[in-house]
């Protein structure tokens, strides 16, 4: 099964790279994503290897501070609504992210506090 798995190509989120792919990967997933292509839009490499997929898992992580809650990757909200009604996906948001859920709403989601890890 290819997964498609979008998060923040940063320091802070380097733990799913270490622990979500080889777990996912133990599960017999082929992990695919975006960070070849990162910094430019939604490139059309990106969107192929997400549609080319079997399923997607986003994390909405901690990113800028914006009021009471925090911002997130806007390269992931983009591909968890490309993703939407063409392929299953499951969002993961970690707490204090903002909570609008908008065209994503009744998607599976799973909590994340980083503090339970």
């Amino acid at each position: 099964m290819r997964l498609f798995v979008g998060y923040g190509y940063n320091p802070r989120d380097q733990w799913i790279e270490e622990l979500v792919f080889p777990l996912a990967e133990t599960l017999g997933c082929q992990i695919v994503h975006g960070k070849a292509t990162y910094g430019s839009s939604l490139a059309p490499e990106t969107k192929s290897l997400l549609l080319g997929s079997d399923a997607m898992l986003g994390f909405l992580t901690r990113r800028d501070k914006a009021g009471e809650y925090w911002s997130t990757h806007r390269w992931v909200i983009e591909e968890l609504a490309s993703a939407f009604g063409q392929i299953p996906v499951v969002e993961v948001r970690e707490s204090g992210v903002d909570p609008q859920s908008g065209m994503l709403e009744g998607i599976q989601r799973i909590q994340y506090c980083e503090e339970e890890r």
